[in-house]
């Protein structure tokens, strides 16, 4: 049961997606739709990237807000500079300074 528990389900066309959170490295908004990036596998649905972030919140600490478009899992960077952020699959995402104080926090949260 608890895998079930620490999935992410999306529903598209009426049938049913579950991932589990620890595949997932991150959402972006692009509205009104939410891409899904995760290990070998990208899905889009209709849902507000403040409805994932709820959801996913009940699930896992391991997910930070660091722009309005992006969701980032903190496992799946890469590495990071004072104004940006390279994930794994080589995304770079752009971070303002109270976003990338607030990153570092969740990092060194995640590291202890």
């Amino acid at each position: 049961m608890e895998e079930v528990d620490s999935a992410f389900w999306i529903r598209i066309n009426g049938v049913f997606y579950g991932k589990t959170i620890e595949e997932i490295a991150y959402f972006k908004s692009i509205w009104p739709w939410v891409k899904m990036v995760a290990v070998n596998e990208e899905i889009r649905f209709w849902e507000s990237l403040a409805q994932v972030q709820k959801r996913v919140e009940m699930q896992s600490q391991d997910f930070i807000c660091i722009s309005r478009r992006y969701y980032i899992n903190v496992h799946y960077v890469k590495d990071y500079t004072s104004k940006e952020i390279r994930m794994m699959d080589g995304t770079v995402i752009s971070v303002t300074r109270k976003n990338m104080e607030y990153f570092r926090e969740k990092v060194h949260e995640n590291n202890e």
